[in-house]
């Protein structure tokens, strides 16, 4: 390809989209790969970036062949050096080793993490905890500084800074696979966010305040 499409363009996507509809075709017309009953869930992309699940190393491999025989007659190249591999193993299957995968004459590397789509993916027995914390983490730093920022202002102002920026944590409907260090993580600092912005020291009962501030969550 000699020429992209335009960077936060309004009809990138629906280029991208209409010129990556073949490869997705040729991809699940393969009926390799995952499967939600009779239906293959083999890839997913969105945007520019292209997710491929195989329940084993050969399905992988099959598919990854599939996307370079795609980029051989569209004239298009994948980048190798953003490409990697990553196993969410039972637990039963711990032990077992990662095999050499490849994408044409380069071989991928493996992984235990890997952000995708701003969501940091993680292998292991837990694998929403470095979720968990980072979101934690960035959730505490925002408390800080609307606590710093915004301390002299009036109960309603405050309300609709922590609805804005606090109420909601980023992709936290999926977790489901934590441990209960990282799940006390986050209510630890949800609630060290609510004492800064709203000026409450530590042993205060912090339900009550709750309670009796039902702006917090309602409009």
């Amino acid at each position: 390809m000699q020429r992209s499409v335009r960077q936060g363009g309004v009809l990138s996507q629906y280029l991208f989209n209409l010129y990556t509809d073949v490869l997705e075709k040729n991809l699940r017309d393969a009926r390799l790969g995952c499967k939600l009953q009779d239906v293959f869930c083999n890839v997913f992309i969105y945007a520019n970036d292209i997710c491929l699940i195989a329940p084993s190393l050969y399905a992988l491999q099959a598919l990854l062949n599939i996307c370079v025989d795609f980029a051989a007659h569209h004239n298009i190249t994948f980048n190798c050096l953003k490409t990697v591999c990553m196993r969410f193993a039972v637990r039963r299957r711990e032990y077992l080793g990662k095999g050499k995968v490849s994408m044409g004459d380069t071989e991928l590397c493996w992984v235990d993490s890997f952000r995708y789509l701003g969501y940091l993916f993680s292998s292991g027995k837990f694998p929403d905890d470095a979720e968990l914390i980072r979101r934690a983490t960035e959730l505490r730093i925002r408390g800080i500084m609307l606590g710093v920022r915004f301390s002299n202002h009036n109960i309603q102002v405050k309300s609709y800074l922590f609805r804005t920026y606090c109420s909601q944590i980023y992709c936290s409907s999926i977790w489901g696979q934590y441990s209960k260090k990282a799940i006390h993580k986050v209510n630890v600092c949800y609630n060290d966010c609510v004492r800064s912005l709203f000026c409450k020291k530590r042993g205060k009962a912090f339900h009550n305040f709750v309670l009796q501030n039902p702006l917090m969550y309602y409009k």
